[in-house]
């Protein structure tokens, strides 16, 4: 089963500093810097974006995380 993640980075936009997340399914409870590249993609932050957060929040399934249950 996949161990999720949310990760939050800051970035500078057009002279705004902004702050996106996006979350990840790995199938190892291990964070690569490919895995952190990817996230970035998904958050739509540049590569250069600060990752300031990586949170764990779990092992679940597919369906459990589609579910949103608690």
């Amino acid at each position: 089963m996949p161990h999720f993640y949310s990760m939050t980075f800051m970035d500078s936009q057009n002279g705004e500093t902004v702050h996106a997340s996006a979350y990840i399914g790995l199938p190892e409870p291990k964070v690569t810097r490919k895995a952190i590249a990817a996230v970035r993609r998904t958050a739509e932050v540049s590569p250069g974006a600060v990752l300031l957060a990586a949170s764990y929040l779990g092992e679940m399934s597919e369906a459990e995380w589609q579910a949103g249950d608690a």
